[in-house]
């Protein structure tokens, strides 16, 4: 059946990675996963097929005919292509498959992929959505400079989800911790109105300490981004941030 073919094709790399003979199958058995996930009718089935690729996204990263195979045929963009085609229905893997393509493989996204996921995943983790939230945040602190192919370009991007990340959050534990210590956002009035503005929809407030939990964590993620050139970030800005937290300590942060 075609759930056992893809099961069978997930665990291709995972019984012995290092086994020479893997390698001389690889092509075969990746057209069998691409056909079987193309077919696939049950969302079990497209996770254990994205699971496939997954493993050799990770292979081509320990095998140079891995990596060959897939650029040269340009299995990656039928894999990014795939990943992003099932986002909605397995985001948790689809987010991971991406992941590993815009570190290893940032040219094959086109533009209207980037285009599509940059408002995209910020709306997954402004949900409260525990399974992908982590990866998403991740992706997002990658996609600040991906397809940008200007240095200067590059820098200012990353700077401006910085800036942005870091008023949410900050707009996010003013509203939390209201009375402890003072205001990080002291000459915003409104607050909730201002965060409605900066997120593009309304939030519950039973949602804040989520989506504060992941503002910080893309902060902390797109400090792993590689930039050609220095940026200059609002420091005191981010050290009044974490000293609020630090202040409030015996709490979930």
């Amino acid at each position: 059946s075609t759930g056992n073919t893809l099961v069978e094709l997930h665990q291709f790399f995972e019984d012995d990675p290092d086994d020479y003979r893997l390698e001389m199958e690889a092509e075969i058995r990746l057209k069998a996963l691409y056909s079987c996930l193309v077919n696939a009718t049950s969302r079990t089935m497209l996770q254990i097929g994205l699971s496939g690729l997954l493993t050799y996204l990770k292979a081509s990263q320990r095998s140079p005919i891995i990596d060959e195979l897939l650029l040269s045929k340009d299995y990656i963009s039928e894999i990014i292509t795939i990943a992003a085609d099932h986002f909605t229905t397995a985001p948790l893997l689809s987010a991971t498959c991406l992941y590993e393509c815009m570190l290893h493989y940032p040219k094959k996204f086109s533009p209207f992929l980037i285009n599509k996921f940059r408002p995209l995943l910020p709306r997954i983790i402004y949900k409260k959505m525990s399974g992908p939230s982590e990866i998403c945040c991740k992706c997002i602190a990658h996609l600040s400079v991906l397809g940008i192919p200007s240095t200067s370009k590059q820098a200012k991007s990353w700077k401006n989800e910085y800036d942005r990340y870091l008023k949410i959050a900050s707009l996010l534990i003013d509203q939390l911790y209201s009375g402890i210590n003072d205001y990080l956002c002291s000459d915003i009035t409104d607050i909730e109105t201002t965060l409605t503005a900066e997120i593009g929809d309304v939030i519950s407030s039973t949602d804040y300490a989520a989506i504060f939990s992941n503002c910080c964590n893309i902060l902390r993620y797109l400090f792993y981004v590689q930039l050609d050139s220095p940026v200059t970030v609002s420091c005191e800005r981010t050290f009044k941030l974490i000293s609020k937290v630090i202040s409030i300590n015996s709490q979930q942060f």
